[in-house]
């Protein structure tokens, strides 16, 4: 699979994705990136439901950004072959 490939599954799949399917494994700096990436995605969900009275939808609007913002950096880490 080339590059391309493997950034579309990353951007659709994530780490377990690209395991799964492709057999391709995060090197340890993206993982821990990974593992920012999920702390900062629970801050983030926390703030907007701590924010705003519709605490459940503000809480998934702040996932549904982060989410699509490390699918973003997670398929041009794998893109450019630092992942």
């Amino acid at each position: 699979m080339g590059r391309l490939g493997l950034a579309a599954l990353a951007f659709a799949f994530h780490a377990p994705g690209l395991r799964i399917f492709a057999g391709h494994r995060l090197r340890p700096p993206i993982v821990r990136l990974n593992v920012v990436a999920i702390g900062l995605t629970l801050v983030a969900m926390a703030m907007a439901a701590s924010l705003h009275e519709r605490r459940l939808l503000a809480g998934f609007i702040a996932w549904v950004i982060c989410h699509f913002l490390w699918s973003i950096c997670l398929a041009w880490l794998v893109l450019t072959q630092k992942a």
